[in-house]
């Protein structure tokens, strides 16, 4: 009640929203990290619809995944993260970074964060644009083996 009081009379909005100062925001946006209760069905929803609806470069990369006889499951959980296609056995992740979104929003850094916390939970990460998929997916696909071998890693095929 006391803070409603404070608050009576006051212009909040726009650039006098102090929620909109980037303090504020980084420390909004840490509180809801830290303890969100509804933050993992939220993520969940999102992962049922993305397997309901992958994007082009996505359903190109499943087919080429396929044609290449490698056993993977999409849109797999690892914390509170989901990789768009995964070789559970060996922990390698692959990700279809849609270039638009990567260069609109900067998403670089958040990209090294999450692919480092990943890395601690023993995951590799190979990341390729929906460019670099829509162009040559079979070429992916093989830098994609080509990686695993030099880990000393045996891509996981159907038998």
């Amino acid at each position: 009640a006391l803070a409603k009081e404070r608050m009576v009379g006051r212009d909040i909005t726009g650039d006098k929203n102090p929620a909109k100062k980037l303090a504020v925001r980084r420390k909004i946006s840490t509180a809801k990290k830290a303890d969100n209760p509804g933050l993992m069905p939220m993520l969940l929803g999102h992962r049922r619809w993305r397997l309901e609806n992958p994007s082009g470069a996505e359903l190109t990369m499943i087919d080429a995944l396929d044609a290449a006889g490698l056993v993977y499951e999409r849109e797999h959980q690892v914390g509170r993260y989901f990789l768009d296609f995964a070789f559970i056995a060996c922990q390698v992740g692959i990700e279809v970074d849609g270039v638009g979104w990567h260069s609109r929003n900067k998403n670089t850094t958040s990209d090294a964060a999450r692919d480092a916390w990943l890395a601690g939970q023993g995951w590799r990460i190979f990341r390729y644009t929906t460019h670099q998929v829509g162009r040559n997916a079979a070429g992916c696909i093989q830098d994609v083996i080509a990686k695993l071998h030099v880990l000393g890693i045996d891509p996981p095929a159907r038998k």
